[in-house]
């Protein structure tokens, strides 16, 4: 592939890609007066990609194509704002995109980028509050993560004004949990306005850049390991001969049984890294296990207390799966062995004791308590969901920890550090 059609090869490798870098790229691309030189062709593209947002935000006048006749557009990054908090300097917002029409008043789009980072406490209400009274009701503000959902409690409280905010991911995402608050999602990813653009733009470096641009959201930020031009190669290589395609029936079968022995010893490696700090923070009589070949009752990571004792079975502090394939990842407290005997009253106050300590827990996880084996999870989010697509860093990081290993550890301690001494003073009570 790497000779045939440059699969490894991305401009984006080469460029700031963090969130400021990615900030600047979005401002660039939607002002009318950037480099591109296209005028308002990005623009008008993304505002038809978004246009159910406009409208629910009473943004009607911005879903057509807006032209330089309409009125002024004005991108900036960045821009300080004085939200007024107590004890609070100015806060940036990381793409404003100011409309002033001649025949009416300016309206606002927003875009809280988070490709990466957590939020502030308190930060997508400060904006919401600030747009709010900026420009009367006349905004949108995206909040546009690899997730696509709902930023963090510690952001914005589950009771907050979420008038003017709209959801978007950078690649297809699953659907929504239908438990969550009714908050405005936009339909297509940020990676289908890259498309757009480069189906529309004549211009062969702009539309170099746009694929790449697509790319790195889906490989870097959707955790896609392979893109549909690289599958069609692969197909068409395979069916070549049928040397080929033995050689693809092979690793096809040897599949899973690599793709297990990777994430065992991710995560042997990861319980190496965690060991240490929770026995500091804990204390020394902690005990660690990690295992996984793609069975959900004993896979994963876990930790618990030789002391740890409830009617024949003992808790752990698990980070485990559900299905066959490394998906749907949670964190829990759960009980081994399973079993019918233990009091139903007694797991639903474990359960409940945990629950209201949930704030200190991972953010972006919307934890449950629950009874029986299982009185207390939270499934992981985005990225983190499924596994099989990170199969190759993880790989990597088997052998030298990195960036994912970095993630998952911290918060695993985030969540042992919790819910290890609520354990310890339930069963101790």
């Amino acid at each position: 592939m790497a000779h045939r059609i440059a699969s490894r090869f991305n401009v984006f490798d080469y460029l700031r890609d963090d969130e400021l870098g990615l900030s600047r790229v979005l401002a660039d691309l939607l002002d009318p007066a950037g480099p591109h030189g296209q005028k308002t062709l990005f623009l008008r593209s993304f505002l038809s990609l978004i246009d159910t947002g406009l409208s629910d935000a009473g943004l009607t006048n911005l879903a057509k194509d807006w032209t330089p006749e309409d009125g002024r557009v004005t991108v900036m990054t960045e821009w300080a704002i004085d939200t007024g908090e107590p004890g609070k300097g100015p806060r940036r917002l990381d793409v404003r995109v100011v409309f002033e029409p001649i025949d009416g008043a300016p309206s606002c789009i927003a875009i809280e980028n988070k490709p990466y980072a957590d939020d502030g406490d308190g930060q997508v209400q400060a904006y919401l509050r600030w747009l709010a009274k900026e420009y009367r009701g006349r905004f949108l503000l995206i909040y546009l993560s690899p997730h696509g959902g709902l930023p963090a409690e510690n952001s914005l409280p589950a009771n907050a004004c979420t008038h003017g905010l709209a959801l978007m991911s950078y690649v297809p995402v699953a659907a929504p949990n239908t438990s969550e608050p009714a908050v405005l999602r936009i339909r297509s990813p940020l990676s289908s306005w890259f498309a757009r653009c480069a189906q529309g733009c004549e211009v062969d470096r702009l539309r170099w850049f746009l694929r790449d641009a697509e790319a790195f959201c889906h490989k870097q930020l959707g955790r896609v390991t392979t893109m549909p031009s690289e599958i069609d190669e692969v197909r068409r290589f395979v069916l070549e001969s049928d040397e080929n395609l033995r050689t693809a029936i092979a690793v096809f079968d040897a599949w899973p049984q690599i793709r297990n022995e990777v994430i065992a010893r991710f995560l042997a490696k990861m319980k190496d890294c965690i060991k240490e700090e929770l026995a500091g923070e804990l204390g020394q009589d902690l005990l660690f296990g990690s295992w996984f070949d793609g069975r959900t009752q004993q896979d994963g990571l876990w930790v618990f207390r030789q002391t740890w004792q409830m009617q024949g079975a003992r808790p752990y502090v698990w980070l485990a799966h559900d299905g066959s394939a490394p998906k749907s990842w949670y964190w829990a407290v759960q009980l081994s062995p399973r079993t019918n005997e233990i009091p139903q009253e007694k797991t639903k106050g474990l359960g409940k004791a945990l629950l209201a300590e949930a704030s200190r827990m991972p953010q972006g996880v919307r934890f449950t308590n629950g009874q029986g084996w299982c009185p207390f999870w939270g499934y992981l989010e985005g990225d983190l969901a499924n596994w099989s697509p990170l199969a190759h860093q993880m790989h990597e990081e088997g052998r030298k920890p990195g960036e994912l290993m970095e993630r998952l550890s911290c918060q695993f301690v985030q969540f042992a550090t919790v819910t290890v001494p609520i354990i310890d003073d339930f069963l101790r009570d």
